[in-house]
Formats: structure tokens, sequence, C-alpha cells
């Protein structure tokens, strides 16, 4: 199971750090390793199409509850990172 604190960072910096967002779209893979993510490699779409930073902010306090609910494993990419482009 993925570390929390390092998920809870991930959001707080992709929702704030341009060069952050433009190395996850990059390489998605490399980013959440570096932050101790845990993910099905099958899970990460071909193309990463990150949501504007004022809507992940927006959002960042759901994201983060639903954290509490959840095991922090269980797919990062259901919280619909492609949902509209950056």
């Amino acid at each position: 199971m993925s570390d929390t604190n390092g998920v809870r960072a991930f959001f707080v910096r992709l929702a704030e750090d341009d060069e952050f967002r433009d190395s996850v779209v990059a390489n998605p893979a490399q980013a959440m390793d570096e932050y101790g993510i845990e993910y099905d490699r099958e899970q990460i779409p071909a193309s990463v199409v990150l949501p504007t930073k004022e809507s992940l902010s927006e959002r960042l306090d759901e994201y983060l509850e639903a954290m509490g609910k959840e095991p922090v494993g269980f797919g990062i990419w259901r919280f619909h990172i492609d949902e509209e482009a950056s």
C-alpha cells in the first residue's frame, strides 16, 4: 500500500508546480515512483492530460478525504486526472 503522505504530497505538488506537472505528463510512472505511490502500470493511460491547477486545487480536499476511506494503492487514476485539459 502506498504511503499516504507521499500521495498527499504528490497531489499538492500537482496542484501547484508547473514543472512537476510536465514531468508527470512525460513520465507518470517515474513521478509516482518518486512519491512511493503503488499502482498497476496497466492503469496508467497512454496519454496523460492533467486537469488545470485550479480545478485540481478545488478538488484537492475531496481527493485527500477519499484517501482516508479507501486504500491509497487503489489506482491513482480513479481521480480522473484526464478529466480536462490543462
